[in-house]
C-alpha cells in the first residue's frame, strides 16, 4: 500500500511538469518511480497515467506525447527511437470469461512490446500480449489486438496490415 501511494505521488509530481519543457527533470522523476525506466534522451511530455502497471521500460531517444495512459497490472517494453503520439492507451490487463452470473472472471496480466523505430499514432489503443515489431507505423485511432509484423503500416479498428513499408538503413 505504501509503495502504491509513493508511486502515485511521484506520478503526480511528474505530471506537474507536463508540457514541452523540463524533459531532464521529468526523466529523472520517471526513473524514480518503482518499475519505470526511461532511457537517455527520451522525452515524455505528460501528463501520463500509469495506474497499477507493474513495469514500463522505455529505451533511448524515444518520445511519449501527452495523455499517455496505461491500465492493468502487466509489463510494457518500449524500444529505442519510438514515437508515441497524444492520447495513446495501452491495456495490460483483462479478465477470463466467467460464468453467467459474473462474466468478468479471473483477472489476467499481459505484456506489450513496442520495438525500435515504431511510430504509434494518436489515440491508438494497444491491447494485451501484443508485440509491435521494428519499424511499424500504427495509424491514428487504430486498435491493435494482434502482433504487427516488422515494417508494416497498421490501421483501422481491426488493426490489420494495410501495406509493407520500404526498408531504409
Amino acid at each position: 500500500m505504501i509503495l502504491h501511494i509513493y508511486r502515485m505521488l511521484l506520478i503526480h509530481i511528474f505530471n506537474i511538469f507536463s508540457g514541452m519543457h523540463f524533459f531532464g527533470i521529468k526523466r529523472f522523476i520517471f526513473n524514480m518511480i518503482p518499475g519505470m525506466s526511461a532511457g537517455n534522451r527520451t522525452r515524455i511530455v505528460g501528463p501520463i497515467w500509469a495506474g497499477s502497471v507493474s513495469q514500463i521500460i522505455i529505451g533511448d531517444d524515444s518520445f511519449v506525447n501527452r495523455q499517455f495512459s496505461v491500465e492493468g497490472n502487466g509489463k510494457i517494453n518500449i524500444g529505442n527511437n519510438v514515437d508515441i503520439a497524444p492520447g495513446v492507451r495501452i491495456l495490460t490487463g483483462g479478465h477470463e470469461i466467467g460464468e453467467t452470473a459474473h462474466r468478468a472472471g479471473e483477472g489476467v496480466s499481459y505484456s506489450i512490446n513496442i520495438c525500435d523505430g515504431c511510430w504509434i499514432g494518436a489515440y491508438s489503443i494497444i491491447l494485451g500480449n501484443t508485440t509491435i515489431y521494428k519499424g511499424c507505423i500504427v495509424g491514428a485511432g487504430t486498435i491493435v489486438k494482434n502482433d504487427a509484423p516488422a515494417n508494416t503500416l497498421i490501421v483501422g479498428k481491426a488493426g490489420s496490415v494495410k501495406k509493407e513499408l520500404a526498408l531504409y538503413d
